[in-house]
């Protein structure tokens, strides 16, 4: 088995795990942080975020060569970057994590249909775009479920009148 205490690891994160990389910290000779602090308004807490832990860098640069061709392990605790992931692993390199499944956290209908090919069990859904044609539906119907693509709007309610 590799002896994992000589390896380097980088934990890509949205901030949520940073308890991730201080665990792994105990197991890899050097872990590297990144979370993405980028915007056309950068702000100091995001880039904080990681920063200051025994035993783990905060990177500011993912794509600084450092980081990209000394990793020995890309870990994505979330579900997004499937992209970059699938490129990470295109280059040689390992990566821990979804990869393309996030497409079945935000489109609940691929993941519905894959769920009756494969012959597991789907509850009952319909898909309604737009908010106008919702509120429409809501009015008619109640004690539903509300399932959203985007977790920050509020992902999942329960709509009752």
């Amino acid at each position: 088995m590799d002896d994992i205490s000589k390896r380097i690891c980088c934990i890509y994160d949205y901030g949520n795990n940073v308890a991730l990389a201080e665990r792994l910290s105990r197991e890899f000779g050097r872990v590297l942080y990144y979370c993405p602090w980028e915007t056309s308004n950068p702000e100091s807490l995001r880039v904080a975020v990681g920063d200051g832990l025994e035993n783990v860098e905060r990177v500011l640069d993912f794509f600084d060569p450092e980081v990209l061709h000394r990793t020995d392990l890309f870990v994505f605790p979330d579900i997004y970057d499937g992209d970059l992931q699938l490129d990470l692993v295109s280059r040689g390199k390992r990566v821990w994590g979804a990869r393309s499944g996030e497409d079945f956290e935000y489109k609940r209908e691929l993941f519905a249909k894959t769920l009756k090919q494969v012959g597991l069990p789907v509850a009952p859904y319909k898909v309604i775009v737009g908010t106008s044609n919702l509120k429409k539906y809501l009015i008619e119907h109640d004690d539903l479920w509300i399932k959203v693509e985007m977790r920050g709007d509020g992902e999942t309610w329960h709509h009752q009148e």
